[in-house]
């Protein structure tokens, strides 16, 4: 029997991962406070509740916002691991939200499904951490000489280019199930007489519509109807 998680626990991690992100960008001091992490909160209650709406990429862009506010205007140095950890939280989140928007809320959604979306981004996660960290460690010297406020725009450029395509990616169709064994939930018609497709034989021909053989010619005159 195979493992399914329901789709309001999936729905549990979009809103996690919606309120953490901007948590981890915004200051401390408004961190600790109750104002903005209530309004964290409800935003990714929003990207929860419509994850096929549009208020995932919104939900984003207040994120990356909030970390130029951050930086920019509060004076806070921009970190490395904040800002490889707000990424990674912004593709969760956005990743998640693909997967439940096209799941129904009272639907359950494979465990197999889950596996290999979750290795996926596992591994896209740990090689961007990997290339993250290195790059900050060689450029740690010549990165002292960026001004905060650039690396905080390009930063924030690379996360929006990540978001959209991301938001490109997830948009595929979801392939219906497999009836009759043909592919993509495509119904076999019956086929009467050994014709594909359901085709009816004496019927068609040539596009015109055949009526039925009506009897012999003698049959046909003597009919008084048809008179």
């Amino acid at each position: 029997m195979t493992f399914m998680v329901h789709s309001l626990a999936w729905r549990a991690l979009v809103w996690a991962a919606g309120t953490a992100a901007p948590l981890v960008a915004m200051p401390p001091d408004y961190r600790a406070g109750l104002v903005m992490p209530l309004f964290a909160g409800l935003l990714a209650l929003l990207t929860a509740a419509e994850p096929e709406g549009g208020w995932v990429l919104p939900a984003q862009i207040v994120t990356v916002a909030v970390w130029l506010v951050t930086t920019a205007v509060y004076g806070y140095a921009p970190s490395p691991v904040a800002g490889l950890v707000i990424g990674l939280l912004l593709y969760l989140h956005h990743g998640a939200a693909a997967i439940a928007a096209q799941v129904p809320v009272a639907a359950r959604i494979p465990a197999p499904v889950l596996a290999a979306w979750l290795a996926r981004t596992g591994a896209v996660s740990a090689v961007s951490a990997v290339v993250c960290l290195l790059l900050a460690a060689l450029t740690g010297a010549a990165g002292a000489a960026i001004p905060a406020a650039a690396a905080v725009v390009l930063g924030a450029a690379g996360a929006l280019a990540v978001a959209r395509a991301l938001r490109q990616t997830g948009r595929g169709a979801v392939p219906g199930p497999d009836i009759g064994g043909l592919p993509g939930g495509a119904v076999p018609g019956s086929s009467p007489g050994g014709l594909p497709g359901g085709a009816v034989p004496g019927r068609f021909h040539g596009g015109a519509v055949r009526d039925p053989d009506p009897g012999p010619p003698d049959e046909r005159d003597s009919d008084p109807r048809r008179w």
